[in-house]
């Protein structure tokens, strides 16, 4: 859509003064698609490109990529940028620490940190394109992202980055207690990840299915470790094993 000088003057105005893209948009009657193209040109606000290290491990790569599966949410804010966060316990400062860490090796980008004090809850956030593109040459998802997350090829990753993926899963959404450890989930793709990774590392693990009776509750996927627990704490140096 092609805008007159008028308009595209208004949109120029509008955003120097703290217009949000949306507001803009409805102001003005455009399509948010041709008021971002203008947005982006005045904005003072500069996305840098974020690349991933030439450093970074298979380990750590697999192990951000667990983080995000067990943790991680994605939408596109009201501006269209692409807001990543991961949602930790806030208790495990340490764990959030390691956390900020890693995104800062792989991605050479500082993540914001902050707590949702209602909920005990720490989110580490970064705003980039360039790490969601990243996350999906590894996973895919539906709408439902809980319920369908899993990876987009299993067969193609080597042991080292299942390590990684099984750490980071385990460090989010897996529960050790004693000599099991247990991962639970409603995704059947994802669970089949970590059934597949399972087996790749020779660890022995039972799956279980657990139906609930109550309406509009979906069944849970619990893969459990007990057998090659030692083995398995060995083999991947879970965090949580250590500050639990």
């Amino acid at each position: 859509m092609r805008l007159s000088t008028v308009i595209v003057q208004q949109i120029k105005d509008k955003v120097r003064n703290g217009k949000s893209l949306n507001e803009i948009s409805k102001e003005l009657q455009i399509t948010k698609t041709t008021v971002y193209y203008w947005y982006r040109k005045f904005s003072n606000k500069r996305i840098k490109r974020v690349k991933l290290n030439d450093n970074a491990k298979t380990l750590d790569i697999g192990e951000f990529i667990g983080i995000f599966a067990g943790d991680g949410s994605f939408y596109l804010d009201k501006n269209y940028r692409y807001d990543i966060r991961i949602h930790l316990d806030t208790k495990y400062k340490n764990y959030v620490n390691h956390v900020n860490k890693l995104i800062k090796h792989l991605f050479r980008k500082k993540p914001w940190i902050y707590d949702y004090k209602p909920n005990n809850v720490t989110i580490v956030r970064i705003i980039s394109k360039d790490v969601l593109n990243f996350i999906k040459t590894y996973l895919t998802w539906e709408t439902y992202k809980t319920g369908t997350i899993r990876l987009k090829d299993r067969i193609n990753y080597n042991k080292e980055f299942y390590v990684g993926f099984l750490k980071g899963l385990i460090d989010t959404d897996g529960y050790i207690d004693k000599n099991t450890i247990t991962f639970s989930t409603i995704s059947y793709g994802l669970s089949s990840d970590i059934d597949f990774g399972l087996n790749k590392l020779k660890i022995n693990h039972k799956i279980y299915l657990q139906n609930d009776k109550r309406p509009n509750i979906k069944p849970i996927y619990r893969v459990r470790i007990s057998k090659d627990f030692n083995k398995l704490i060995y083999l991947i140096k879970p965090n949580k094993f250590k500050y639990d």
